[in-house]
Parts: structure tokens; sequence; C-alpha cells
């Protein structure tokens, strides 16, 4: 990344996740922590200074994705931080189909009738298992598909995040910092003198983030690290202004308007799985 002051870059790679039992609605019950939903949550912290800002971000994210970092953070000057809320558990539904054939699988010759599970997770598209009651269970109707895991990038303070754009790539998430912006009529002179001192002083405009989030065919942007000049409040003024923001950033970006927003304190932004997110028409 190039920049003129301390930045933090990083990539966050979720592993992918191969395809398990499938569950029937009837057997799912709800894991540790009742009531609260499961998945990957982005959330935004009211700014954290000294040595230990550093040291938490580490082990926070080792914690949750055991991530491989292209730049150790620096201390921010906003704290995000990537949090797994509690994941439902589930009973599969062939459990019940097993459990009525253990005695004829034990009379074929299977020391333990649990083994079936494993082998059933073993099979493939087109392929079946024949239990002794006459039970087909076919690859398709017992195992899920296997599941992209999730991306996301941060890029904190930089006029360029070039050189991390090829790990960026179709990422789910880019939050991307936006410092300055040309807005009247608060600010003379044209975009291209907001931009060439943005540059000057290693940040970045809405434009800038945008673009670099259609380079990287992010899926969403998350703009952050806005001028101490923006109130950040919930005036109507201020509001506004966000607003604006996310507009510059959006026509960059090509993205939808509901997947460019403008981060404020205490924001708690869910992560869908990829294959969620297309459901819901993300790409478009």
């Amino acid at each position: 990344m190039v920049h003129t002051v301390p930045c933090v870059g990083f990539v966050v790679t979720e592993k992918d996740k191969p395809g398990r039992l499938r569950a029937g609605k009837e057997d799912v019950r709800q894991g540790p922590g009742k009531g609260s939903k499961g998945g990957l949550f982005l959330s935004w912290c009211r700014h954290r200074q000294g040595p230990s800002c550093r040291d938490r971000y580490i082990q926070r994210f080792k914690m949750i994705l055991g991530t491989p970092w292209l730049t150790p953070p620096t201390c921010p000057s906003i704290s995000i931080t990537l949090s797994l809320g509690p994941l439902p558990h589930t009973t599969e539904y062939v459990r019940p189909i097993v459990e009525r054939n253990k005695a004829g699988l034990l009379e074929q010759g299977l020391s333990d009738p649990n083994k079936i599970f494993r082998l059933l997770k073993t099979l493939q598209p087109g392929e079946a298992v024949n239990l002794p009651d006459g039970t087909l269970l076919r690859a398709e109707e017992v195992m899920e598909a296997a599941k992209q895991g999730r991306k996301i990038v941060i890029c904190g303070d930089t006029s360029d995040a070039s050189g991390i754009a090829a790990l960026a790539q179709d990422c789910d998430v880019l939050v991307h910092e936006a410092t300055n912006a040309f807005l009247l009529p608060f600010d003379k002179g044209t975009y291209m003198d907001v931009e060439r001192f943005a540059r000057a002083h290693g940040h970045s405009t809405p434009q800038m983030a945008g673009h670099f989030a259609h380079r990287v065919r992010a899926k969403r942007l998350i703009m952050t690290h806005f001028s101490p000049r923006y109130k950040g409040d919930l005036s109507p003024e201020s509001l506004a202004i966000m607003k604006r923001l996310e507009d510059m950033a959006r026509k960059t970006s090509k993205l939808r308007a509901d997947r460019v927003l403008a981060a404020h304190d205490l924001m708690l932004v869910p992560i869908p799985s990829p294959h969620k997110m297309a459901e819901v028409g993300a790409d478009d």
C-alpha cells in the first residue's frame, strides 16, 4: 500500500466450509446464547489509543479466523472488530433413519453403525447408500453443498491500496477510509483539488474508495475515517452529509445504494455468507 502516514491494511479470509449432513427443519436447535442469531459481524467501536490496540486486533482476528496477515495493523483511528455470534447446532435428519437400521447394519457386518455417517459424508453427487430397510439415501438429499468462506478487506489511512488489490478480489465487504470529500457549498475550488490534497496527506475521497471497490469487485463498501469537520451525530444536517458521501462512492463503485454505507460509532454490520448474498441479489 502507498501512503505517507501509518496505515492499516489487511485481508481476513474465512476458510471454505465443506458440505455437511443436511439438517431437517424440525431438528434445528439453538446453540449457546439462546435467542441470539449466529453469524459474522463487523462492529465499530469508539476511538482507542495505545499499543494494546494493535495486540487486541491481532489476537481477535487469530482467535476467530486464524487469519494470515498482509500487513500487521497499526493503531487505527477507529477500532473495527470481527465477532462470531452463537452458531446453531444441528441434528442431522438422517439420524432417526440410521437408528432404525442399526440392527440391520450390525447383521450386515458393520461393527459400529454410527460409522455410516462417515460414509454418507463422503458420497459424491449421484451416489447413494441403500440401508437394510430399503431406504435409499442419495448424496443430494442428505448433504448440503460446500460453502465458500467470507472475505473482509479493511483499508485504513491510504491514498492508494493497489498493493492489497490482488488479495482483495471479490471480497464480501471492503472497509475503506474516506477522509476528504468535495462538498458544496463548504469547499472551494474543484474535486481534483480535494483529491490532490487527500493524496498528499495519505488519504482518500469517497470517489477513490468507490473506484477501489469497483476494481476489486467488492460486494459491499463501508466507508470510515471521516474528517473531524463532519460532526457525525444524528442531526439532519450530519445525516445528509453522510448520505452525500455515500452517493459519491456509489457512483464510482457501481454498487447498489444499499451496498454502500458510511460507518458510525457502535454500528454493527452482519456479513452474510456468499450464497445468501447471491440469494438476495447482492451482485445485481
